[in-house]
């Protein structure tokens, strides 16, 4: 067991800023776990890192041992080299995109729309490999990083170490269950995540579970403060020319029928479909329903993975520019700027807000 004065060391996270998932009270270290004092409920500290998913649980697109071995690379050799060993191996004939996925921070430049500053506090849900996560804290005064994948926080550590940011605090937690005080944060993202949220736990519909996201969001936010949501559009334009969902693998799964896509999807891969992308008055309800007040709505360009410039949509000489240099992205992305100077020349901006692929929301408590 580690001594009081390396765990505080290590702990990346004061104990006062945190609070029991359970019951909301108050936690302190104790014999290397934090514990809550209202309800007795006790959390597990890994390597530094707090856990409040209770059972060690693994999120993740490669193994576990495999994220394990990378973050031993980045402890010897460096963050980057590991992250260049991880792109090459994991993903051989899409070696480029997936390194710079990783270590790109320009992907956080939608923070232009919040104001950030030395006091802000930022929470980063479902932070990965950092990228946003760093960029923020160069800016922001703390940014804490949650995740379900402890590997992921464990490499998340290495580099804001490496990278001289001592504001990183990885936390190991699902955006169900937010272990901080109500109203701690300026700025809360989630940025790819809104859509896993739904497969998250069972006895619940995807769809209430990803209010209660929200929700939670809303209620950890200060007043003024602000949810930056990035995801895919259900309608968006490319599942309507055959193109497969991003996180089923599915063709057309997203233009069914809820209650048709479950069939579909249990059908051909025995389970619901449970990540479910919304349009963009869908999503806006859901918002709304959590307690926001003011949603404004952007189409990240070529999309909200690693955008390049970020419309409105509301004025057609702006989006007419802006899907002009598309020609110079991959061949999906120069249709899509054909087809939406098609609709553009036709007169039908709104189907083109209707059908973007992508959307990004900045939603105000």
């Amino acid at each position: 067991m580690l001594d009081s004065a390396t765990r505080t060391a290590r702990l990346r996270v004061e104990p006062a800023n945190l609070r029991c998932p359970q019951c909301g009270g108050g936690l302190a270290e104790a014999q290397g776990s934090l514990a809550c004092a209202s309800c007795g409920g006790m959390w597990e500290v890994r390597g530094g890192i707090p856990d409040f998913q209770g059972h060690g649980a693994y999120w993740g697109f490669a193994g576990q041992q495999k994220l394990k071995a990378i973050n031993r690379l980045a402890e010897e050799q460096g963050w980057r080299a590991a992250a260049e060993e991880y792109a090459r191996t994991q993903y051989p004939d899409r070696y480029e995109y997936h390194y710079d996925y990783i270590v790109s921070e320009a992907r956080a430049d939608f923070c232009v729309l919040a104001d950030l500053g030395p006091g802000s506090r930022v929470l980063d849900t479902g932070s990965g490999w950092g990228g946003l996560t760093l960029s923020m804290a160069r800016d922001a005064g703390e940014v804490y990083a949650l995740d379900r994948t402890l590997e992921h926080l464990e490499f998340v550590s290495i580099r804001a170490r490496q990278e001289g940011l001592p504001n990183v605090h990885p936390v190991g937690a699902s955006a169900l269950h937010l272990p901080f005080a109500e109203g701690f944060f300026d700025f809360i993202v989630m940025n790819g995540v809104l859509e896993w949220v739904g497969s998250g736990e069972g006895g619940a519909s995807p769809t209430t579970l990803q209010g209660a996201a929200l929700q939670q969001a809303w209620q950890k936010l200060k007043v003024g403060g602000q949810l930056y949501v990035g995801i895919e559009n259900r309608w968006g334009i490319v599942y309507f020319v055959g193109r497969r969902d991003p996180h089923t693998g599915l063709r057309f799964v997203t233009l069914l029928p809820r209650w048709l896509a479950d069939h579909y999807a249990l059908a051909l891969q025995g389970k619901p479909y449970c990540a479910l992308t919304h349009s963009r008055a869908a999503l806006l309800t859901l918002l709304q329903r959590a307690g926001f007040s003011q949603v404004d709505f952007y189409y990240p360009i070529p999309g909200y993975q690693n955008f390049r410039f970020m419309s409105r949509l509301d004025d057609e000489q702006s989006v007419e520019y802006l899907l002009g240099s598309l020609r110079t992205f991959p061949r999906m992305s120069r249709f899509l700027a054909f087809a939406s100077r098609l609709a553009l020349r036709a007169g039908a901006l709104p189907l083109v807000r209707w059908t973007y692929p992508s959307l990004a929301a900045v939603a105000s408590k």
